[in-house]
């Protein structure tokens, strides 16, 4: 599983790190933040403020065929799978695994897996979240 953070510095950059386990990423978080505040430091005065982009922890699907073979095979992980996953998360883990895809094509997809019933569509806080059906749990 990968853990990873993206910090986006108005007038500044990006700030990115990524580990592939849970102590490496508690050492480096440390660091990023770090390097947030000299950065934000040096250039204090100048106004806006710091956004943070994505946190979390994804799975490493490795090499697929496609791109429902993606979101099969992240929803399938037995730890990042377990809860019903939002559009929003999809995009991050695949992004995470170095899979692009923009938000339209992947709700189609998300909508055609639904109705091949490879994955079940609920609600979670308002939003439509993707999980694999019970049978394939």
């Amino acid at each position: 599983m990968k853990y990873s953070i993206s910090v986006q510095i108005p007038s500044i950059g990006t700030l990115e790190f990524e580990a592939d386990n849970e102590q490496a990423f508690a050492n480096g978080l440390a660091s990023i933040f770090d390097l947030r505040k000299k950065a934000l430091d040096l250039f204090a005065g100048q106004g806006g403020s710091e956004v943070v982009v994505g946190v979390g922890q994804y799975p490493n699907i490795g090499k697929v065929e496609s791109y429902p073979d993606a979101i099969v095979k992240l929803l399938s992980d037995q730890e990042w799978g377990k809860q019903p996953r939002t559009l929003n998360e999809i995009q991050s883990a695949l992004a995470n695994n170095a899979i692009h895809i923009a938000k339209e094509a992947l709700g189609s997809t998300l909508t055609k897996l639904v109705r091949s019933n490879r994955l079940s569509r609920v609600k979670k806080d308002g939003h439509f979240a993707y999980i694999l059906p019970l049978q394939r749990r």
